[in-house]
């Protein structure tokens, strides 16, 4: 299970990495710029950020139940720390692309959520 993940931060980073502004998070780009102006809009995001925590929660709850994970946080708790890093990358990527700390920052990330 962890190897998905790992996989799917990789792929993260490479979206990063690209700077191409068309791979940029687009329920992320939409919260933050058309959220406000329409509730519908809002509330179709906010399903969909919800159904992404859900998914990460359930990858994590698996590698829990397979001793791939054997500390005392939960799924969930991990899959919001993995959200929040994953939000701050992208962040961090738009002023500071460069590939190496890019890539250092999600292996950290990947190894907190991992521990």
């Amino acid at each position: 299970m962890l190897t998905e993940l790992k996989a799917y931060l990789d792929n993260i980073v490479l979206e990063c990495q690209s700077c191409d502004a068309s791979r940029a998070c687009l329920l992320t780009k939409a919260l933050n710029e058309v959220a406000e102006q329409d509730e519908e809009v809002r509330r179709i995001i906010t399903q969909h950020l919800a159904n992404w925590q859900l998914a990460i929660t359930q990858v994590l709850q698996k590698a829990i139940d397979q001793k791939e994970i054997v500390t005392e946080r939960n799924a969930d708790l991990r899959a919001h720390y993995l959200m929040m890093g994953i939000y701050g990358l992208r962040t961090f990527a738009h002023t500071h692309p460069e590939g190496n700390t890019i890539k250092k920052l999600a292996k950290q990330l990947y190894q907190d959520v991992c521990r």
